[in-house]
Order: C-alpha cells, then sequence, then structure tokens
C-alpha cells in the first residue's frame, strides 16, 4: 500500500540507498549529473521510471549473496596473509615474505547459483536474455510496483521531498562527497 509509505520511514530509506548507490548506475552518475544540470527544477526521482527501480532492485537481490560471499572471502584470505605473516614474517631470503598471489574469488562464491540469472558456465539460449523465468516474472512484478508508486502523484511528490531531505543529509554527514546536484530547495 503506497498511501502508507510515507508512515514508514525505513521503507523511506531503502527506496532512497537504492536509487543512491543502484538505480543511478542505470543511467551512470555523469549522465544524471548532466541531466540536473539541464532540468535544475528536477530531483533524480524525476529521472527514474519504474522500469529503472524494478531492475536495479532486481540486480541487487540477484547479485547481494554473491557479494557478500566474495567480500567474506576477501577478509578471510586477508586474515590468513596476515596471520601467515605473523607466524613467519622472514620465510625466504630476501626477507619480504612470500611473494603476494592476486587474490581469486572463492570456490563458494565463483560458483554460487544466482536466484534469478543463468550460470555463467550454462549455455546461453541463442538471443536469450539470460535472465530465468522466475527472473524475469520477478522484474515484471517489481516493475508494476514501482509503475504504482510512480502514479500515485501526491506519495510520490512525497517521496521527492524526502529525497531532497536525504540529499541534503547526505552532504551534511558524508565523509564522502555526495554526488547528487541540488538546485531547487
Amino acid at each position: 500500500d503506497w498511501d502508507a509509505l510515507h508512515d514508514s520511514s525505513a521503507a523511506l530509506n531503502q527506496l532512497y540507498n537504492l536509487v543512491y548507490y543502484y538505480a543511478s548506475e542505470v543511467y551512470g552518475r555523469t549522465a544524471i549529473r548532466t541531466w540536473l544540470k539541464a532540468n535544475q527544477e528536477r530531483s533524480v526521482l524525476d529521472k527514474m521510471t519504474a522500469s529503472d527501480l524494478a531492475f536495479a532492485l532486481i540486480v541487487f537481490e540477484n547479485y547481494y549473496p554473491k557479494w557478500v560471499a566474495e567480500i567474506q572471502d576477501t577478509r578471510e584470505q586477508e586474515q590468513r596473509r596476515h596471520d601467515h605473516h605473523v607466524a613467519d614474517p622472514h620465510d625466504d631470503e630476501t626477507g619480504q615474505g612470500p611473494p603476494k598471489k592476486k587474490r581469486k574469488t572463492s570456490v563458494t562464491a565463483a560458483r554460487m547459483s544466482l536466484k534469478y540469472t543463468q550460470d555463467l558456465n550454462q549455455k546461453k539460449v541463442y538471443l536469450g536474455c539470460g535472465w530465468k523465468p522466475e527472473g524475469l516474472k520477478h522484474y515484471e512484478h517489481l516493475r508494476n510496483l514501482f509503475a504504482g508508486l510512480l502514479a500515485n502523484a501526491p506519495v510520490w511528490q512525497n517521496c521527492k521531498d524526502g529525497w531532497d531531505l536525504y540529499i541534503g543529509e547526505k552532504k551534511r554527514n558524508d565523509d564522502t562527497r555526495c554526488w547528487v546536484l541540488t538546485y531547487h530547495s
């Protein structure tokens, strides 16, 4: 129920994070900044379509488990290297320790089956999109949900107003520079 969205700050924050970190990459930050310069009275949310939001969310849902596995693997590899170095920091004649190896993706992360897309080692169908049928069905469902949100003018305006506050907070509090241009108040 989109009418209740403005009462859920957690849901709004998730929507804003989705747009800020993921949906914006559908176009690329440079393209959005260029669009914002040409449309100074508008918001990033005005640029987003239901399809953009649905695509960003399904990609996030699809790859999140793999990203987490890769991060955990990297941390474990770093810990093993650290433990090895602490155990014997001068294990070769140069005193520099063993040569550093390039980070490899863990077997678990590399072989992890993704929820909505075909496995990388699976043969692709000619002119196929790579999405599983359940992925396409979920995308359509998400697109319809977001289309309903965008069609509800008062609720979407509340979302845009909240977006302005979200970006204002990012500009005031983030250690990194906020990439979103703001012209309107």
